[in-house]
């Protein structure tokens, strides 16, 4: 199985996120939108802790630290570790907005934008998270399963950070000006990209992955 339930893959926006001054969705797209992201969250996160998977088949990729992760990323708060990670990481990841969906009558554009740069990061994270020289955190096959709770269920000819329709001359970001490349980037060394797992010490490592901690104690 490498797909799922249209309704377990994150919304698509009805809606075009754009740079400062551009035209922003009605109050009642943008409340509706949020709201088909709480219910995507919800049927995850109660997918993630049954017993069984509810799809009836395996998800190649989805291991028991896959799930933890998924759960991590969804969380709305972290303890100290995954703080102090998040902190010291080339990742711009932060806890699940929740508080976004919790004023989604408000309709506000800015709502869906954080809950979207949310996602972008996380994406970012999992698209090199996996590449490191030793045991990775997450391996390429985990990464991807997550991948797919964490895009709609058609990627074809999107951004993968804002999720805007695309030609194909212009799949690279610069050059149809993703507005989330900046937050996406905002921690990102200066080129060429150092990967903070294969540049720090033996101790350093060690600490470092010690703070990634997606099992609960």
């Amino acid at each position: 199985m490498d797909t799922l339930p249209e309704s377990m893959c994150f919304p698509k926006p009805p809606f075009r996120l754009e740079l400062s001054g551009g035209s922003a969705p009605s109050r009642e797209v943008v409340s509706a939108y949020l709201n088909q992201i709480q219910v995507w969250r919800k049927k995850v996160l109660e997918f993630l802790k049954a017993s069984t998977d509810t799809t009836g088949r395996e998800l190649p990729g989805l291991s028991e630290r896959a799930k933890r992760a998924l759960e991590c990323f969804l969380s709305t708060s972290w303890d100290q570790g995954m703080n102090d990670f998040a902190v010291q990481c080339p990742y711009n990841i932060a806890p699940f907005p929740i508080a976004a969906l919790e004023q989604a009558q408000q309709g506000s554009s800015d709502l869906a934008t954080q809950v979207l740069r949310w996602r972008a990061a996380v994406i970012d994270c999992l698209s090199d998270i996996w590449d490191v020289i030793g045991e990775p955190l997450l391996d390429l096959n985990e990464c991807c399963a997550l991948g797919l709770f964490l895009n709609p269920a058609d990627t074809a000819r999107l951004c993968s950070f804002c999720l805007a329709e695309i030609a194909a001359d212009k799949a690279n970001l610069n050059d149809h000006a993703c507005p989330l490349i900046g937050h996406v980037r905002a921690k990102w060394p200066p080129s060429p990209f150092k990967n903070l797992n294969t540049e720090a010490s033996p101790e350093e490592n060690r600490t470092s992955r010690s703070w990634w901690r997606f099992w609960r104690k």
